[in-house]
């Protein structure tokens, strides 16, 4: 059947509908899942791991930790999600110091640093 435009829907109106159609309001967390919340992210930094069916959160360093986790050792590590400490005396202000990072520990140390525990977590997958 050739294209007639009294049989045809108007594609283009259904999707200017769709994006303009009204967002539903973001849910908030009640108050008490937000405390909640933050004496799980105590316990974890006090105990150092958080286990919820299968997935576990460690906190610590790679280097120590990886090591010590079974699933590493069987290669059933999905995901590997690494906050690295880019060092602690560290300054970030770059109008101040001129530098994107301003590291107490010498850039060729801070790499070495960084290659390993890289290596650890590319090794874990």
């Amino acid at each position: 059947m050739p294209y007639c435009e009294s049989t045809m829907p108007d594609i283009r109106k259904q999707s200017v509908a769709r994006k303009t159609a009204p967002k539903k309001p973001a849910k908030k967390k009640p108050v008490q899942k937000k405390i909640a919340t933050l004496r799980t992210l105590a316990e974890v930094r006090t105990k150092g791991e958080l286990t919820k069916g299968s997935v576990a959160m460690y906190l610590g360093d790679c280097r120590e930790r990886l090591p010590k986790i079974p699933e590493v050792a069987q290669k059933r590590v999905r995901l590997v999600f690494a906050d690295p400490p880019f060092n602690w005396s560290r300054d970030y202000d770059r109008q101040k110091t001129g530098h994107a990072w301003d590291d107490a520990m010498d850039p060729d140390e801070y790499l070495a640093f960084t290659y390993e525990w890289l290596d650890l977590c590319i090794g874990a997958l």
